[in-house]
């Protein structure tokens, strides 16, 4: 009874819906007058429908897929191509008919679809058809050749014959035009034959004429040896040793030049008179050919290594100098070997020892030259004493300590810091200007170090330990304000090249023109609130004003006048001038505007003076006019403040906001905007999530249709060879068959 009750259900669902198709929704609660939509779903349907669309789309493209051919018949529109078959080929079948027609007696004459040829306005192949239009009469018909009057072969030769003369003797007549026309240009192209050369003439230099730059440059590259591919280039410690080697060389010559060994005998030259009968031909004259002290000397010269030779204590102005040069020991024995000598040489010695002490050729060469570095340290302080100064002694000092800071950098920044911590030591109880040699090493210090970088080892201390010499320094005499004009020449080279500001030394060299007017800085009412020390007025004040000589200031002086006093207020007034050239971009000088307004008071203090010297006040016009161009600049950059012209929004606040009367369904913000925003991102939430679902189903789709066409070339594979192997069978079975009846033969 079972059996059977299960098949009449079976019997009964065959034409309705089965139950697992088919997907319902529950609502958890009844709601009423609520929509619900899409609370039954057919799974099946819906996966088939899908599929089917994606067989007509994704299947479609991957069937053609690697196939650049596809067949577009165009003789069909879209809507011809869903016709039957047979419909089809009746409207080929008519439009061919169509078309032979159309290239019957209407249509011969016509250029298109549309256009045709026609004959005093009207068509010419309808003119043809009717019999109208005879062709002969209206455009002349065509030449009609007559057969009785055709040529025979004699007479054909002979034109042919007639032909070949007349373009012989056409080409003859050309080729003679041509050899005319060839003669005469080769008689102008000596005409122009100096035009026409590449190279230039070498022209005859008289005592008069002298080569330009360019010329002699051009001549020094011609004669200039060119490098060679083979000759590449060679390493710093690979030089070295060159250069050493080279040094050694000849300081061996030089020594057998003193003890002359480089005398030789005069060799003898054999002429045509010696040819006698006991002539040797295999002679040859000896040139090595010494005596024995000499040759025996040299070999112990040659033995000698360079750490033995004895050190050099002093040398004459006029002496040799030795190509091989001992490190001194003490920096007493450095200063006698170089005191006396001209910077030429001095560069020769300082060369020479490095060379022979080089970091490359030896591990105890770097202790050397620490040494020697802090010699050459110590040679900058003791030229600062010597006057008149000695310029050339001191570039040379400072190319070797610049090569020599960057063999040892860290070495070089902390002897440069030790000198600089004796000088601030000077400044402990009182703090004075530097002195001379001080001086001298600031200079050679902003040669050897780079001042442009924003904080550096030896720069930073350097420029601090000016600052505060020319803020907090004592001036007691004129000569510390000598010291202080040159000490502010020297801050600016260390400004320039990075445009920095630095108030001291403008402070300072205020100092010095109020003082030169005889007035107190801290008086006025723009530098009153200044803690740096004041310049006593009674040095610097100049008493008559007249006609003064500007002359460059001297390091140190003994008597004071007037002259004195004017050069040092020009001297202050142009190094002022240079400070404030420091600031020419238009970008900087907006926010340097109260410096150049300072510097704006003080020409106006030095203006007001009645005898002030012609020289001094065209210094102060050019810079008046400089400065009012930098001031309309300032000003036009800088933009005063203004109120806001919107209403000032507020900083978001994080307190919470509590709703007195709670809706569920409301919208939870109030703003429009807000809401809108929230809705659009929702629908782009589904839509994205319905997306990537739709590519999974598209990717599951080709990876499927994939697998059955791998399966497919599987199938055909497998079947072309079970084909194969049972073709091969039966041949093998029939040629067994053959070889049996073979045998039975045989016996």
């Amino acid at each position: 009874m079972g059996k059977r009750k299960g098949k009449a259900r079976r019997k009964n669902n065959q034409g309705g819906n089965n139950p697992f198709e088919s997907r319902q929704q529950r609502s958890k609660f009844n709601v009423m007058n609520k929509s619900t939509k899409g609370t039954k779903v057919n799974i099946v349907k819906a996966r088939s429908d899908a599929h089917q669309k994606r067989e007509n789309t994704l299947g479609i493209e991957l069937k053609r897929k690697n196939k650049d051919n596809v067949f577009d018949d165009r003789r069909f529109t879209r809507e011809e191509e869903n016709m039957p078959h047979e419909e089809k080929m009746l409207l080929l079948f008519q439009r061919e008919r169509q078309r032979q027609f159309n290239e019957t007696s209407d249509n011969l004459y016509s250029l298109g679809t549309e256009t045709s040829l026609t004959h005093r306005g009207k068509n010419i192949g309808k003119k043809v058809k009717e019999g109208i239009l005879d062709l002969d009469d209206d455009f002349g018909g065509f030449e009609k050749v007559d057969p009785e009057k055709s040529k025979t072969r004699e007479e054909v030769m002979k034109d042919v014959i007639a032909k070949s003369k007349y373009y012989r003797a056409l080409r003859a007549e050309e080729k003679e035009e041509g050899f005319e026309k060839m003669q005469q240009l080769d008689e102008e192209l000596n005409d122009i034959k100096n035009l026409l050369s590449i190279k230039p003439t070498k022209v005859k230099r008289t005592g008069e004429k002298k080569l330009d730059e360019f010329d002699q440059l051009a001549l020094e590259l011609e004669s200039e040896a060119r490098g060679r591919p083979s000759q590449p280039l060679q390493t710093p410690e690979a030089v070295a040793q060159a250069e050493m080697e080279r040094l050694q060389q000849l300081e061996r010559q030089r020594i057998e030049r003193m003890l002359g060994e480089d005398e030789q005998e005069p060799e003898k030259t054999i002429g045509g008179d010696d040819l006698f009968d006991d002539y040797n031909i295999d002679y040859k004259p000896n040139k090595n050919k010494k005596r024995g002290k000499l040759q025996s000397k040299k070999k112990d010269i040659k033995a000698v290594p360079l750490s033995a030779t004895e050190e050099i204590t002093s040398l004459g102005p006029e002496e040799e100098i030795p190509f091989t040069i001992v490190m001194p020991s003490s920096y007493a024995n450095f200063t006698s070997l170089i005191d006396d000598q001209s910077p030429r040489r001095q560069d020769t010695i300082i060369k020479r020892i490095r060379a022979c002490h080089h970091l490359s050729l030896s591990p105890g060469n770097r202790d050397k030259l620490k040494v020697f570095l802090q010699y050459l340290m110590r040679r900058i302080f003791s030229l600062g004493k010597v006057f008149p100064f000695p310029q050339d002694p001191l570039n040379v000092l400072i190319y070797h300590i610049f090569q020599l800071c960057h063999q040892m950098p860290e070495f070089s920044a902390n002897v440069a810091k030790e000198h600089i911590s004796k000088l601030q030591e000077r400044n402990k109880e009182v703090v004075r200007m530097p002195p001379v040699s001080g001086l001298i090493f600031l200079i050679a210090i902003s040669h050897i170090w780079p001042v442009s970088d924003k904080r550096h080892v030896v720069i930073t201390p350097v420029m601090l330990y000016m600052a505060n010499c020319l803020f907090k320094a004592e001036i007691t005499s004129i000569n510390d304000v000598l010291k202080g004009l040159m000490l502010t020449d020297i801050f600016l080279n260390y400004l320039t090249p990075a445009q920095r500001y630095s108030a001291e030394p403008m402070n300072f060299l205020t100092r010095v023109i109020f003082s030169c007017l005889g007035k107190d800085i801290k008086e006025h009412p723009l530098f009153c609130n200044l803690i740096s020390t004041s310049i006593d007025t009674s040095i610097l004040k100049i008493e008559t004003w007249g006609k003064f000589k500007a002359t460059p200031l001297p390091i140190k002086v003994e008597e004071v006048s007037d002259d004195l006093k004017f050069n040092i207020l020009n001297t202050a007034v142009n190094t002022l001038d240079k400070y404030t050239n420091i600031y020419q971009d238009e970008e900087r000088v907006a926010g340097y505007l109260d410096v150049l307004n300072s510097v704006k008071v003080i020409h106006k203090e030095l203006l007001n003076i009645e005898t002030l010297p012609r020289v001094l006040k065209t210094t102060l016009n050019r810079t008046s006019n400089k400065l009012k161009k930098r001031f309309k600049v300032a000003h036009s950059v800088l933009k005063p403040l203004q109120l806001h012209k919107k209403k000032i929004v507020g900083l978001p606040l994080y307190t919470p906001d509590y709703m007195t009367e709670y809706q569920p369904n409301a919208a939870k913000t109030k703003d429009k905007r807000e809401r809108e925003v929230k809705r659009l991102k929702k629908e782009f939430k589904q839509e994205y999530k319905g997306a990537e679902r739709e590519l999974k189903a598209d990717a599951v789709f080709i990876a499927r249709k994939k697998r059955k066409r791998e399966a497919e070339i599987d199938e055909e594979k497998t079947a072309y060879t079970k084909k194969v192997y049972s073709f091969l069978e039966e041949q093998q079975r029939d040629e067994k068959i053959v070889q049996k009846v073979k045998r039975r033969k045989i016996l």
